[in-house]
């Protein structure tokens, strides 16, 4: 006779299967919610990588477009030009070159009928570059010439070399050029320079990291494959990759997978940036292996199957305690799993005693309860990055652009310690003179520099409205803003360090505020400092009666500069202040040059004396013309 099945070990079958049943339709659930946040992640992170990567590219672009502009305005440049002997132009350029080592291939002056009157190169185991003498009489043709040509301004393109490293050889590659313009305002030639694709791919490299598993790719608007990492198999990877039609995720925020093909083995996951509006519209992607992309998918996965196997056990084990107690908290993980797959990450289980399906409870509600953090975290983190965006770009378009005073040359700088600085400078012409204020608001960030365009405007204000009222004026009609606005209605305890300074003509100059000292630069090269005395702008209603001016005048050749504290406390890596002295020392050594070179030359100093940067640093110098 045939025996069936003991009661037990059918209700063990039982449990089992309606608990593989359960934890089936929970896993796939589960799997699917993990799939979407983790897809969403992954999507997110690559790109922004691909945007550090292109805003590193652009903001290398426009570095070296200044640097090439600095060429252009050079004197040597217009010497050459003028006397036809390539020798100052090439003799600039050749000591310039250092100073930008790895970054251009070559630099060229041309004249005003596109021949190359004098060409430069880098020299290999040499600071200085080397003279191009094939290149004098060259007809120089690449699309930056021409569009500097026609617009007078600093202008980028791709094309290929019309000086190759090598002979024969063909190469695309990056060229800026910025136009010459005389003292009567005619364009009598223009420097064109060749930004060496060896320092952009070290960029690259620099940006993703020297170990990283990221592939960052740059191209142009025509979709060609511009650069990748050194010695990275970037060039296999563009038949692939632009093989997606536009507009099909390949310009905007969408995950990709591309094939293994080529030197590229693994299967791989891509999303590329939006392009730049400015030439040559640069876009980037940053490609990954699929693998490691979602290797914490597939880890999961393991987990579910394993927890799936464990599950089933203990169930066998615990059927005699009841398969009523057990299938009761499995029901609702299967209820609550759809819900989260159907997206209410509301749901919360509720807890169970200490054994194996409590604990699978508490890590599903912890599981929840993170994803649902996550998201609202990256929404914020989103939303506070736009916002930080557009106060940057608030603070900084209010200030002078290419500043021109009458008889003076000026140049001024600021560089914020993050997104927004609380440091501010304004140069405001009035009547016949004009007007200069610089300062500082205590911290910075966002509230210093919301707190620096209310001086700025109420200065602004106060000026505008009486051009010939005393710097004291202008001085105690701030304080009355910055007191009522954050002392009484927004209820700060923020205050400004601010300094007005009034030209009256003649190099005669007025001052008054609290602020570091001024620098005088006579013609000899000495250095007078001036203190500044009063008190701080937003600790009193009025301020009026503890103010004093202060009268000084500039001969002609002579410089006047304003700094902000963040140039004198910046610290080296052992702790050590840039100090006033070493400020002193700098500007001395340069106080010969062009207002422009020696503000660079301060800016230069500072940045590489600096080890990390936690003030802002704004400086601001005028130079009264030999002839104004």
């Amino acid at each position: 006779m045939r025996r069936g099945l003991s009661l037990t070990a059918r209700l063990v079958l039982t449990a089992q299967g309606m608990v593989a049943i359960a934890l089936i339709a929970a896993g796939i659930a589960f799997y699917a919610v993990a799939d979407s946040v983790i897809t969403e992640s992954v999507t997110s992170h690559i790109q922004s990588r691909a945007e550090e990567v292109l805003e590193a590219a652009v903001r290398y672009q426009r570095e070296r477009a200044l640097a090439v502009q600095t060429w252009a305005e050079a004197e040597a440049m217009q010497s050459s030009l003028d006397s036809q002997d390539p020798k100052f132009a090439e003799d600039y350029l050749r000591r310039t070159l250092q100073d930008h080592p790895d970054a251009f291939d070559w630099a060229a002056l041309v004249g005003s009928d596109g021949r190359v009157v004098a060409a430069v190169r880098p020299a290999k185991g040499s600071r200085r570059g080397e003279v191009v003498e094939s290149a004098r009489g060259q007809l120089l043709e690449c699309a930056s010439l021409g569009e500097a040509n026609r617009t007078r301004t600093v202008a980028a393109s791709l094309g290929v070399s019309p000086f190759p490293s090598q002979p024969g050889a063909q190469k695309s590659e990056l060229t800026v050029s910025a136009p010459i313009i005389d003292f009567a305002g005619d364009q009598v030639g223009a420097v064109t320079a060749a930004v060496s694709p060896v320092g952009m791919e070290r960029l690259l490299a620099e940006v993703v990291g020297a170990e990283s598993p990221y592939l960052p790719l740059l191209f142009d608007s025509d979709r060609r494959l511009v650069l990748g990492l050194p010695g990275g198999p970037s060039r296999a990877l563009s038949a692939p990759l632009f093989s997606v039609p536009k507009g099909a995720g390949a310009t905007s925020k969408a995950l990709l997978f591309l094939p293994a093909s080529g030197e590229v083995g693994a299967h791989l996951a891509m999303v590329q940036s939006r392009s730049k509006d400015e030439r040559p519209r640069w876009s980037a992607a940053v490609l990954v292996a699929r693998e490691h992309a979602f290797g914490p998918l597939a880890r999961l996965r393991n987990v579910l199957l394993l927890a799936f196997v464990v599950v089933l056990g203990l169930v066998g084990l615990l059927t005699r305690l009841g398969v009523r107690r057990v299938a009761r908290p499995l029901s609702e993980v299967a209820a609550s799993m759809s819900k989260v797959a159907q997206g209410d990450l509301s749901i919360r289980l509720t807890d169970q005693p200490a054994e194996e399906l409590g604990r699978l409870v508490r890590s599903f509600n912890t599981m929840v309860v993170e994803v649902a953090r996550s998201r609202e975290e990256l929404k914020k983190a989103e939303a506070l990055k736009k916002e930080l965006e557009i106060a940057h770009t608030i603070q900084t378009s209010v200030l002078p652009r290419e500043p021109r005073l009458p008889g003076f040359e000026v140049a001024a700088r600021m560089k914020p310690a993050s997104e927004v600085g609380g440091d501010f400078y304004d140069i405001i012409p009035a009547g016949k003179g004009f007007w200069l204020l610089i300062g500082d608001v205590s911290g910075h960030g966002l509230n210093s520099g919301l707190i620096g365009l209310m001086v700025q405007a109420a200065a602004q204000a106060a000026i505008t409205g009486r051009p010939d009222r005393s710097p004291t004026e202008v001085v105690s009609e701030v304080n009355r803003v910055i007191y009522e606005n954050v002392r009484r209605r927004m209820r700060g305890d923020d205050y400004v360090t601010l300094i007005a300074l009034r030209h009256r003509g003649e190099g005669r100059f007025v001052a008054a505020g609290a602020h570091q000292p001024l620098y005088l630069v006579r013609s000899e090269g000495k250095v007078d400092v001036l203190p500044t005395q009063g008190p701080w702008c937003g600790l009193s209603p009025d301020i009026s009666s503890q103010l004093l001016e202060r009268e000084f005048e500039l001969q002609r050749g002579e410089s006047l500069w304003l700094v902000t504290d963040g140039i004198v406390e910046s610290e080296g890596p052992g702790g050590e202040l840039f100090g006033e002295e070493r400020l002193m020392g700098c500007i001395r050594q340069h106080h010969n040059r062009s207002s422009e070179e020696s503000l660079q030359a301060l800016m230069m100093e500072v940045e590489n004396f600096t080890a990390t940067q936690h003030d802002d640093v704004t400086a601001m110098t005028l130079k009264r013309c030999e002839d104004g």
